[in-house]
């Protein structure tokens, strides 16, 4: 059965890479050790995006509202 667990920490993307993809993307985490680890992670594999973590959800409704996203669809984990 799916659980829904807070999200406290988000990584979000900026900017473009050479393959075409753009920013708008928000990966959302329980802890701070996966967030950083994916930010760490993704900017090393990244040709060009440049990924932020965050603990601050007012960045992520500033990011959302940037790219027109909903930010309600980031508050919660499906586990």
């Amino acid at each position: 059965m799916n659980k829904q667990t807070k999200a406290t920490h988000w990584v979000l993307a900026y900017g473009r890479d050479c393959d075409g993809y753009n920013s708008g993307h928000i990966y959302a985490f329980d802890n701070e050790k996966d967030a950083n680890d994916c930010e760490r992670e993704s900017n090393y594999s990244s040709d060009g995006l440049r990924y932020f973590a965050t603990s601050v959800w007012s960045d992520v409704e500033e990011y959302c509202d940037d790219y027109n996203k909903d930010s309600s669809r980031y508050k919660t984990i499906t586990t």
